[in-house]
């Protein structure tokens, strides 16, 4: 069971990453998860509003140092950022995500080459990003109604999370294209 964090212990790392360390043979710092979480960049095309929120993700993850349990809260995170940049690039508070998933695949914003953790398949390249139309409502959805399960993965979502914002806010794409029917 979570406890509430004693005061003297604010500033010492949770001794899970400890134990994790010794499980994968690692040797996990403060350093190098700032380090880390300060590579993952946002395009300066971007919104303000996005970025923003971005680096409130990154922040919450450099406190998974002092509170392991926070990881599957900056999972959320980023899994609502990702919402929020495809609700505000398509000016669509209404839509639901996966459809907003599949409106940004549709006009090519979003493809599976955009992504650093997967070989994007030559005769198909939103083969990936397809999935992620029921995939990551149903991640957000998983996280926002409470898990007990505590894992080391803040940080690679934040890495994918940027991918995805990027891609959306590419100026390689034309964004200003005439809208398709019912988009």
């Amino acid at each position: 069971m979570e406890e509430f964090i004693k005061f003297e212990e604010i500033i010492e790392p949770d001794e899970r990453h400890g134990l994790i360390d010794q499980l994968t043979g690692t040797r996990f710092t403060l350093e190098s998860l700032y380090r880390t979480l300060d590579g993952i960049k946002l395009l300066d095309s971007v919104p303000e509003e996005i970025q923003s929120q971005f680096n409130v993700t990154k922040n919450l993850a450099i406190y998974t140092w002092y509170s392991y349990s926070l990881d599957p809260v900056a999972q959320l995170k980023t899994y609502i950022l990702i919402e929020h940049a495809l609700k505000l690039k398509f000016e669509k508070d209404n839509w639901p995500f996966p459809k907003l998933i599949k409106k940004a695949i549709n006009r090519g914003w979003v493809k599976d080459s955009g992504f650093s953790h997967i070989e994007a398949c030559p005769q198909d390249n939103t083969k990936y990003v397809r999935k992620m139309i029921e995939v990551l409502p149903s991640l957000r959805n998983s996280a926002a109604h409470g898990s007990n399960g505590l894992h080391q993965h803040a940080v690679g979502h934040i890495q994918i999370c940027a991918e995805w914002i990027n891609q959306i806010f590419s100026p390689d794409h034309d964004h200003n294209q005439v809208r398709e029917a019912g988009a």
